[in-house]
């Protein structure tokens, strides 16, 4: 979102860049002069550095291979298993070098090694009808279905024995109604909104002290606006904002959005790091789709691309909601839902 908007220059979204890497990707840049210039240069040397296939492949099946046998037959066990070779298969997929018939004799080779002796005895069970090697799907069947068995047989507590069992007496401390309205500027006995002095500040200061203390801007709680359950929002856009900020975001300006890079690239605040993550997405017929996505726990919802949605068929309504990025800066809007 931030490389395609084009109201966020180069040295902002270089200033973003430094403060989303973290360990190798930020020693790769870390000699690099944040200017417009240099923010193409740094993607392009994180992108050679993390997409790197014979990189990647080496990284997946070192992962596989370190993973330990089962310590005994349970279904936490058989489920760490059944995730490591379904990561290391799915990973190769994502590449584009998914592992063939002879590769895959090899693979499962190796996840029946790590077995315990009474899995391993249960899976020479299962396939002593045939001489055939037995494919992947084959494999990775028998250890779904041996992981519900496993559960299924997990012995249950009574509620007799729960209600058999010693009683402590707890003591807990309730909080009374004073202790949730205790307002964030004046320490009055009251919520924000209602706070006389902070009325009487500008819009612009308003939003400057609520970014500062790091409330939420939808409801002026103590809280991030990604977990607000308020249903409420602005009164006079509907924005996923309080309506005494409504000013401060309607008037806001590239320049204001500059300001907000260089202040923040120049704090103490802790980097953000987005994860990302290589998935395969079922479409509505079964067949899976490769595709990428990044993980913003900031994030007021779920956005998924255009593309996507076209390779995935799916289906939507009609709908259009802002979407806002940086600063407050708008950054463009929804197609459907």
């Amino acid at each position: 979102v931030i490389g395609e908007n084009a109201s966020v220059s180069d040295i902002e979204r270089f200033h973003y860049l430094r403060s989303c890497v973290k360990g190798p990707a930020e020693r790769l840049i870390k000699s690099l002069t944040v200017t417009g210039d240099n923010y193409q240069r740094a993607w392009v040397i994180l992108c050679r550095h993390f997409e790197n296939k014979r990189e990647l492949i080496r990284s997946n099946f070192a992962a596989f291979t370190s993973v330990p046998k089962m310590k005994c037959e349970s279904a936490e066990e058989l489920g760490r298993i059944h995730n490591a070779v379904t990561t290391a298969v799915n990973a190769q997929e994502s590449i584009g070098r998914p592992v063939d018939s002879h590769g895959m004799d090899l693979l499962n080779f190796l996840t029946i090694e790590l077995f315990d002796s009474r899995t391993r005895m249960e899976w020479e069970s299962s396939i002593s009808d045939s001489t055939d090697p037995p494919d992947h799907d084959t494999l990775v069947n028998f250890i779904a279905k041996r992981i519900l068995t496993l559960n299924a047989a997990k012995p249950r507590v009574s509620s007799r024995t729960a209600e058999s069992a010693p009683r402590t007496a707890k003591a807990h401390h309730s909080k009374t109604g004073s202790d949730y309205s205790k307002c964030a500027l004046c320490q009055g006995k009251h919520t924000l909104m209602v706070c006389g002095d902070f009325k009487a500040k500008s819009a612009s200061d308003r939003k400057s002290f609520v970014e500062r203390n790091r409330l939420c801007y939808n409801c002026l709680g103590n809280h991030l606006v990604s977990k607000c359950q308020s249903v409420k929002t602005c009164f006079t856009c509907k924005g996923k904002h309080h309506s005494t900020l409504h000013d401060a975001y309607s008037s806001s300006s590239s320049n204001e959005v500059s300001a907000l890079a260089a202040m923040h690239s120049s704090s103490e605040r802790k980097a953000i790091l987005l994860a990302t993550a290589r998935l395969l997405i079922a479409d509505r017929a079964g067949h899976l789709h490769p595709a990428r996505a990044m993980l913003d726990q900031g994030s007021e919802v779920s956005i998924v691309s255009e593309a996507l949605v076209q390779r995935l068929k799916l289906p939507r309504t009609s709908s259009s909601v802002s979407i806002i990025g940086i600063g407050g800066a708008r950054s463009g809007s929804t197609r459907g839902r």
